[in-house]
């Protein structure tokens, strides 16, 4: 198992500290407020009831589980202390067992998730958990940012010695002057919220891993599509 780390350059941040701050305690509020409303419905009566309120906290509790890491990485890969534990893995495996956690997620919302991937392994040298963290990333804000009776697309594939993955959802759509900044950390589009930390980390794990990511939209409203290409094990 092969131990890797990469330092990269450090990006200007595009708000102040305090605006930062501010943003991060936005952005926990909201799942916070959601904990706390269903809380209390834990004790219903209703078998349902107390169902559906657990499914709540457990999704709030995974989304900020998410949020801390994400936070926590990004400032790893700003100092360059954020490293990989490698090995030969079949991409695919990474793939649906993220797309299932989604879909089961996005059920309620009425959001579609659909996948598709080579009968075939697509065997890539890289973090199990870091590339788990990646398809994650990319998969949330792209269902983050579809409304309700959208779709969101998973493709899988091999193409020049690359996993190919793509991502491509009919959601809000990436402002032509927002989509040259869409990897910066604190950057964010459309109605979705978040704090734009998730696509910055996905990034940088991506080019740890000798990988490319790139992300396409012909604008507002017109969906977006993100592309990652991974270098295939040599055999």
């Amino acid at each position: 198992m092969a131990r890797e780390s990469q330092a990269f350059q450090r990006e200007p941040l595009v708000s102040s500290e305090h605006e930062v701050v501010a943003l991060v305690a936005h952005e926990l509020r909201h799942p916070l407020t959601a904990i706390e409303a269903a809380l209390p419905l834990m004790d219903a009566p209703q078998p349902e009831t107390r169902q559906k309120a657990r499914r709540v906290v457990e999704r709030q509790v995974m989304y900020l589980r998410r949020l801390v890491d994400d936070l926590l990485d990004a400032e790893r890969a700003r100092r360059g202390t954020l490293q990989l534990e490698t090995r030969a893995i079949d991409f695919r495996s990474i793939v649906a067992d993220v797309v299932s956690m989604f879909r089961a997620r996005v059920q309620e919302r009425g959001v579609d998730v659909a996948k598709e991937a080579p009968t075939r392994p697509v065997v890539v040298r890289g973090d199990p958990v870091r590339l788990q963290q990646v398809v994650a990333n990319v998969l949330d804000n792209a269902v983050k940012h579809t409304p309700p009776g959208g779709s969101v697309r998973v493709h899988l594939a091999t193409h020049a010695a690359h996993a190919v993955l793509t991502v491509r959802d009919t959601g809000d759509g990436i402002p032509p002057d927002v989509l040259p900044h869409i990897f910066e950390p604190f950057r964010h589009h459309g109605n979705g919220g978040g704090l734009g930390i998730g696509l910055n980390v996905a990034r940088r794990l991506v080019e740890l891993h000798r990988g490319r990511i790139q992300a396409h939209s012909a604008g507002a409203g017109q969906g977006a599509e993100f592309v990652i290409a991974l270098p295939m094990a040599e055999r």
